[in-house]
């Protein structure tokens, strides 16, 4: 039996829909811990989502290295060996740190613009008795960036890596081989992993974690097995402009889906969602 817990990297702008998370954590996986790691400044903002069940971390005890924001561009933060780094780069440092030190075999990604709106059960994690890794035939100009950054990141000859789609929005890593990840990427660069990633001007942690359990680990040496099934629900095909069209959204998942996916960039409310979510569990 292998634990898991929830992981959210979370700030301010993202407080209401970080609240639908919760509840619906609340709802539909009671029995396992979530994670919110919030930068100590805005923690007072998130401190009565804490419970037993959901725990606050602050970023900065998260991260592994010493960061300052930069006082006119609050979404930036710099270190002395990085560029400014942006906010959803250091997003994605925090997930990888988590899932390293955080002590659970299995670290669940989940961003705060996903909702439950059916009962979690573990063993969707699993396949082949191993855990289930987003690995689709897919490749856009964004694949192919971020897919030549993790070449880089894990000494491979340029455009050796099969061009393969690792990002979702419930994404399992494993404990164990996050860690090897790191101790790799720093064996590479010689320096913290933290270090050489947040000096990328773009970077996807999915695409770097699923091009090393491939091409340097192996499946059969690693914790995963390669997995195409979709948790959740994404809105990207469906017309969310209109309260019916939202409803229908969120009331009617796919067979498989387990939750749904609101952009935060569609520009819809977050208390829109959160009046359908109410009414609708």
């Amino acid at each position: 039996m292998q634990t898991a817990a929830f992981v959210t990297p979370t700030f301010l702008p993202d407080l209401v829909r970080c609240e639908i998370l919760v509840r619906s954590l609340d709802l539909f996986a009671p029995d396992l811990r979530h994670y919110l790691i919030v930068d100590s400044f805005e923690m007072p903002a998130f401190r009565h989502l804490a419970s037993s069940r959901t725990i606050l971390l602050a970023a900065e005890d998260v991260i592994g290295i010493r960061q300052l924001r930069l006082p006119l561009r609050q979404n930036f933060w710099l270190n002395w060996r990085t560029l400014p780094m942006r906010g959803w780069i250091r997003q994605q440092l925090l997930k990888m740190a988590a899932t390293s030190s955080l002590d659970y075999d299995v670290l669940v990604c989940v961003d705060s613009d996903v909702a439950f709106v059916r009962p979690f059960r573990p063993q969707l994690l699993f396949t082949s008795n191993k855990i289930g890794l987003l690995d689709v035939d897919y490749s856009d100009a964004m694949v192919e960036r971020w897919t030549s950054v993790a070449e880089n990141l894990l000494g491979l000859p340029k455009g050796s890596a099969t061009r393969r789609g690792h990002v979702g929005h419930l994404i399992s890593w494993s404990r164990h081989d996050m860690q090897r990840l790191q101790q790799h990427v720093e064996n590479i660069t010689n320096k913290p992993w933290q270090i050489a990633i947040g000096q990328q001007r773009t970077f996807s942690e999915y695409i770097l974690y699923g091009v090393f359990v491939r091409e340097v680990l192996g499946y059969e040496h690693s914790r995963h097995a390669p997995s195409t099934l979709a948790l959740v629900r994404q809105p990207w095909d469906h017309d969310l402009s209109t309260s019916d069209g939202l409803r229908r959204f969120i009331a009617q998942p796919d067979k498989d889906n387990i939750a749904v996916m609101i952009h935060s960039k569609f520009g819809i409310s977050p208390l829109d969602v959160d009046h359908v979510m109410k009414s609708l569990l």
